[in-house]
């Protein structure tokens, strides 16, 4: 960050990054569901599709798997 930012303050550096990690920054990178059920219903009108619910092929068990392994606070951590 102090490359990119030109910041040598080690502690405003480390009050930005802790404010990015645990605000910004998603701890798992889900699908925001409110949204993805609103594009669903724009492609079903589009395509004239059977109605069915966004949830209904979303998978998330890969992520939960990553997400319950602690490699994703790993990578966010050490990243």
């Amino acid at each position: 960050m102090a490359n990119y930012t030109k910041i040598q303050d080690t502690t405003v550096l480390q009050k930005a990054y802790d404010l990015y990690i645990g605000k910004v920054l998603e701890k798992a990178p889900y699908i925001n569901m409110v949204g993805m059920q609103n594009a669903w219903r724009i492609w079903q009108r589009r395509f004239r599709r059977q109605k069915r619910e966004a949830r209904t092929v979303i998978d998330h068990r890969f992520l939960d798997n990553l997400d319950k392994s602690g490699l994703l606070r790993q990578l966010i951590t050490y990243g």
